[in-house]
């Protein structure tokens, strides 16, 4: 049900104003999206229902300017999107959809994301932050695509594409360009400046290369993030902030250096996940030198030369990401089009092994974290990986490890006790 107050009940609102405001209802509810609609500025209607008798999607659009023309989009410093849509044939009408956010924030942090959070009493800030935890997760591509959409159904007309919208819309680039000079003067006056680009060069290079020793070398002479932005006036936010985007970076030079690819993926997810968890700075900073020697040490059992050529690092990453599947040397030599004998001597001379070992022992290697970190049996695990038969498995283990993985996951549960 929408909400319209008194005064709004008496304008003059356009005949087909019961069909827009079901239009809108009936996005919000498949999209999961708010959305308002706006008669010269004010707001009419707003879904879903707001019964604090005033509405968060007005609340949000508090101090915020939307640029002129039929699809707009606006970013609040918190990173929240929200669109605009101009209905032509009805004068100073508009629909306003959002707001959305473009990443996963904390529960702590949701009201951060509000243009102006200490303005809020505490009532209306504790329904806001449970308004925006609620909101979905979209890009800026995805709500654009949203919105024209919408666009289609409400105006009969076709959006242009983002690549030509973004063309014509770039005051906002303006905008951050003035004001990055006056914070780049201001940094350099005080000496609050990011890290030296080399230096994050030189840092990624070596996790890259598995070096845990100049990784930590390099920790104790600069800065312990790659990254000092000011994303937020929140503190610990922004070493949140910092830690996130220097996973992300980490993760990929891992890859780059060996790491498959899913295992650095989904490293990466576990600590953005727990650093949100952290209630202290101090936990914050312990847990970045655990990611750190964490990536660095995984990757340096995997660490290519550094002069290995693209097409060896790439053979590795794909062999690292299919290790569930019966793959081949010739099926390797295929998915790269390249000829078997070429591709066997490039591998062999940059990693040591032939193509075939290799396999086995990234299989034994996964085997290992298996039989470790988890309850599936000897069964399951062989199948997981591959292997002909549970036999084939115990024999190609002990191959490797000179031992058997019974006698392995023993030896893994007493150290752990």
């Amino acid at each position: 049900m929408s909400t319209i107050s008194q005064n709004q009940q008496n304008q003059n609102l356009p005949e087909e104003y019961p069909w827009y405001d079901s239009v809108c209802r009936h996005f919000s509810q498949s999209e999961k999206i708010p959305a308002a609609f706006f008669v010269c500025d004010e707001l009419v209607s707003v879904h879903p229902h707001f019964s604090t008798g005033t509405s968060s999607h007005y609340e949000l659009l508090t101090n915020f300017n939307i640029n002129p023309g039929t699809i707009s989009i606006a970013e609040t410093k918190g990173h929240l999107l929200y669109g605009a849509l101009w209905i032509p044939k009805t004068r100073f009408c508009s629909i306003i959809i959002g707001p959305v956010k473009t990443y996963k924030a904390s529960d702590d942090d949701d009201i951060r994301l509000l243009p102006a959070p200490d303005s809020l009493d505490e009532d209306t800030a504790q329904i806001l932050n449970a308004y925006i935890h609620a909101s979905p997760i979209l890009s800026y591509e995805q709500l654009y695509n949203k919105l024209a959409f919408l666009n289609f159904i409400v105006n009969g007309l076709e959006s242009e594409s983002l690549e030509e919208y973004s063309s014509h819309s770039n005051a906002f680039v303006e905008t951050v360009k003035k004001t990055q000079e006056t914070d780049i003067y201001q940094d350099r006056e005080f000496s609050v400046l990011h890290n030296n680009y080399s230096y994050e060069q030189e840092f990624l290079r070596n996790i890259t290369l598995g070096k845990q020793t100049d990784v930590k070398e390099l920790l104790k002479e600069g800065a312990p993030y790659l990254f000092r932005a000011k994303y937020s006036l929140n503190e610990m936010r922004t070493l949140k902030d910092d830690f996130i985007l220097t996973v992300t970076l980490v993760s990929r030079a891992a890859i780059s250096g060996g790491l498959d690819v899913e295992t650095a993926l989904q490293l990466c997810d576990h600590y953005v996940i727990t650093v949100e968890r952290c209630d202290s700075m101090e936990k914050i900073h312990n847990l970045f030198s655990t990611m750190i020697s964490d990536y660095a040490g995984r990757t340096a059992r995997y660490a290519l030369p550094a002069n290995t050529p693209a097409l060896v690092t790439e053979c590795v990453n794909y062999i690292n990401a299919n290790l569930t599947k019966p793959i081949t040397t010739q099926s390797v030599a295929k998915h790269f089009e390249k000829r078997r004998e070429y591709l066997s001597m490039q591998f062999k001379q940059y990693t040591g092994y032939p193509i075939s070992e290799f396999i086995m022992r990234q299989r034994v290697e996964n085997a290992k974290a298996l039989l470790r970190y988890t309850n599936f049996s000897l069964a399951q695990i062989s199948f997981h990986l591959c292997f002909s038969d549970q036999s084939h498995f115990q024999r190609v283990f002990k191959k490797y490890m000179d031992t058997t993985p019974n006698a392995f996951r023993q030896a893994a549960e007493s150290q752990n006790v």
